[in-house]
């Protein structure tokens, strides 16, 4: 009875309360959801001003590099006999552009495209300020190696002349001898009488050249009257030839004769035989070959 009274006597236990466990639970789903609200709205905000760049910086950033486009075609259009030099630079070029096509294709674009957009814009305009460096160098080049070629052509030309001159074939030894005709023309007379003149006769020698190449070389000659007229009938053989000037210079009689290089001609004989008669005076002849005057003599008729 002492052992029931004693265990009646002793306390009642008390219960054992577990919410303090979940405090820290609720607290922390509390803090979470927090975070994670003001985490989602923080990445709004940031996705918010990645994407809505706004239009009107995108229109600048089109416009700059429409004008990097203009430049480029600008560089091609204007230097046809340089674009190998760009079809070389090609590749690089071409891959910055398809990069800033894709972006600003876009209607809205990030802030992280329009940085990179603007870095590729830049790269754009730094390559084709190289090249127009470039272009500008190899123009100068190309200037400097004109005037090289336009002097040495100059230089050949002149050297040419030069050449030509040297070949030019000199009459010698001119005489112009008044003949009359006897016995039906059968019977020459040298006569120093205008009346009785029936043939000029002109000879002259050709003096040796060693550059002028062999073959027939055909010689003009100019025969004028105490007047100064020239003789003239188509009959005749007269014509007309280019001087070396390029003007046209009409004469009285031609002549071709065969040359061997390095040999001189002897006794070369052209006459002049008109039907009126010869006037009292100076008569004048002048020999061309190549166009230049190359001899000249005079006879007197009294």
């Amino acid at each position: 009875m002492e052992t029931n009274q004693n265990i009646n006597n002793q306390p009642p236990k008390k219960k054992f309360n577990n919410a303090w466990i979940y405090v820290p639970l609720v607290l922390v789903l509390v803090a979470s959801n927090i975070y994670l609200y003001n985490q989602k709205n923080n990445e709004k905000e940031v996705y918010q001003e990645n994407v809505e760049v706004k239009d009107s910086t995108i229109n600048t950033l089109k416009l700059e590099y429409e004008a990097s486009l203009v430049r480029l075609d600008d560089l091609i259009g204007k230097n046809a006999g340089l674009d190998s030099m760009l079809e070389n630079k090609n590749s690089e070029i071409s891959k910055i552009k398809s990069k800033l096509d894709e972006i600003t294709r876009k209607q809205r674009i990030t802030e992280e495209e329009y940085k990179t957009a603007k870095k590729l814009i830049e790269s754009l305009n730094s390559k084709l300020t190289g090249y127009e460096a470039e272009i500008r160098q190899l123009k100068t080049e190309n200037q400097a190696l004109n005037e090289q070629v336009t002097s040495l052509s100059t230089e050949n030309q002149t050297l040419n002349e030069k050449v030509d001159m040297a070949k030019v074939l000199f009459a010698s030894n001119i005489t112009m001898t008044p003949i009359n005709l006897k016995k039906g023309g059968t019977k020459e007379v040298e006569t120093s009488k205008a009346r009785k003149v029936d043939v000029l006769r002109i000879k002259f020698d050709i003096v040796k050249n060693l550059l002028e190449e062999s073959g027939s070389k055909d010689f003009y000659l100019l025969i004028r009257n105490p007047e100064g007229e020239l003789l003239s009938n188509p009959g005749l053989g007269s014509g007309s030839f280019i001087t070396a000037d390029g003007s046209t210079k009409y004469y009285s009689l031609s002549q071709t004769v065969r040359l061997n290089q390095g040999e001189e001609l002897k006794d070369i004989t052209v006459d002049w035989n008109q039907a009126a008669s010869y006037q009292k005076g100076n008569y004048n002849v002048e020999i061309y070959y190549r166009g230049q005057q190359v001899g000249k003599g005079t006879v007197e008729l009294k």
